[in-house]
C-alpha cells in the first residue's frame, strides 16, 4: 500500500495542478465510493486487495490536497501554514481514532466504513463553503 500512496501523492499533485477546485470537491465522493466498496467486498480477498490498493492512492492523495489546501490559504506565511496543516493532521487522527474506536466498540468493525462515509459526507458542505468563501483559488 505504500508504494500505491506514493503514485497518489504524486498523482494528486498534477491533478491539483491542472483543476484544484475539481479536485478538492470531487475526492470526498471518490473516496466514499472506494470505502463503499471496501465495505461491500471486504470479505473477498481478490477484490479486497485490488480495492486497497486504490484505497493506498486515495490515503496517499489526502495528504496531498490537505497539504494544498491549508498552504493556499496562508501564501503570506507558508511555515504557519505548514504548522497548521502538521497541527490539523494530528487532531484529526485522534478524532478519527476516537469516533472509529468507539464505532467498533459500539457497534461492530463492519461500520467502520459507514463511519468513514458520515466523516467524508460531514467534509463535503466545508469544502463547498471554502470554494465560495475564496473562489480566486487556482
Amino acid at each position: 500500500m505504500g508504494i500505491a500512496s506514493l503514485f497518489g501523492t504524486t498523482f494528486s499533485g498534477y491533478l491539483i495542478h491542472r483543476n484544484s477546485k475539481r479536485t478538492v470537491f470531487l475526492y470526498p465522493f471518490l473516496f466514499m465510493a472506494i470505502m463503499f466498496i471496501l465495505g461491500l467486498f471486504v470479505k473477498v480477498p481478490i477484490f479486497a486487495l485490488i480495492i486497497l490498493i486504490f484505497f493506498g492512492i486515495f490515503d496517499g492523495s489526502s495528504y496531498t490536497i490537505v497539504q494544498y489546501w491549508v498552504s493556499s490559504s496562508v501564501r503570506e506565511s507558508p511555515e504557519f501554514g505548514n504548522g497548521i496543516f502538521l497541527l490539523m493532521f494530528n487532531i484529526s487522527l485522534f478524532t478519527a481514532a476516537m469516533i472509529g474506536g468507539a464505532i467498533i466498540g459500539i457497534y461492530s468493525i463492519s461500520y467502520i466504513f459507514v463511519g468513514s462515509i458520515l466523516m467524508l459526507l460531514f467534509s463535503i458542505p466545508f469544502v463547498v463553503l471554502r470554494i465560495r468563501i475564496n473562489p480566486n483559488i487556482s
